[in-house]
């Protein structure tokens, strides 16, 4: 992707999706499809079968789809699970990192910012850390460096507090400091966020969680 790896990166590290909560064995008698062109899903399983499809359709780039599959979903899955729920954050983030791959990255930062309060609210350490390098990527396209800079560390400080200094999940975020420094001309902080992320690619780093 054309912006640092950020958005990759964040669902590497954290997004659950609603498949993760809604096992597929739970759909006995087959999966439900996704009709895309009905007012509303008939039930959360439809809205399951809608999310792995928007998934998929953004793992494609085919990204205008995947948005209005999000967009589909939202009202159901708000309605099954509260509005404020988990499952309507992820819901919220993956239509966050879909906008941003459309690079529209104004309203991806709106969307992003309120998964974020969700996660706040329900101390999602992990998730928190996801969409905060989500949301600075976005801020970066948009040469909103100063606004940027503070949420990148913010996330890694989280991913630091959770995972300690040498798991592999840091690396996105480490990338994108080292990228946005690099941008500031402030090239010894780039580089120190560089060897960082160097080092830990070279040892493996921890695996992912």
């Amino acid at each position: 992707m054309h912006w640092l790896i950020a958005h990759s990166g964040a669902r590497q590290l954290c997004l659950v999706t609603l498949a993760c909560l809604l096992p597929l064995a739970s759909l006995a008698g087959g999966e439900p499809l996704c009709d895309g062109d009905t007012e509303a899903l008939s039930d959360i399983h439809a809205a399951q079968a809608c999310n792995e499809q928007a998934m998929a359709l953004h793992a494609r780039g085919e990204y205008a789809q995947a948005a209005a599959l999000y967009d589909h979903l939202l009202p159901t899955v708000a309605a099954y699970f509260g509005d404020d729920s988990n499952e309507v954050a992820h819901v919220l983030a993956s239509l966050a990192d879909t906008m941003a791959a459309r690079q529209q990255y104004a309203r991806a930062e709106d969307v992003y910012v309120r998964a974020l309060a969700i996660y706040e609210a329900r101390e999602e350490t992990l998730a928190q850390a996801g969409v905060l390098n989500g949301l600075a990527a976005a801020l970066y396209m948009r040469r909103q460096y100063g606004k940027a800079e503070p949420l990148f560390r913010r996330a890694l400080g989280l991913l630091e507090a959770e995972r300690g200094d040498a798991h592999a999940d840091l690396l996105p975020v480490l990338e994108n400091l080292a990228a946005l420094y690099q941008t500031l001309h402030r090239d010894r902080q780039a580089l120190d966020y560089r060897r960082r992320a160097e080092a830990l690619r070279e040892h493996g780093g921890q695996g992912r969680q």
